[in-house]
């Protein structure tokens, strides 16, 4: 569940380690990181983190 913050007039939504002012695009980022369509952490290319449920 996303949380929705502003700062400086700037409107923010928050989820797990995504951060974005259009909460389409989060949950987009959402989707992409539990479909692995982010690159690997460079040094770490055995662990993936999944997202918490």
């Amino acid at each position: 569940m996303s949380e929705k913050w502003r700062v400086k007039g700037w409107k923010a939504f928050i989820d797990w380690n995504f951060v974005s002012s259009s909460k389409e695009r989060l949950e987009k980022a959402k989707m992409d990181w539990a479909n692995g369509n982010f690159p690997r952490v460079p040094g770490d290319a055995v662990e993936f983190i999944p997202l918490p449920s």
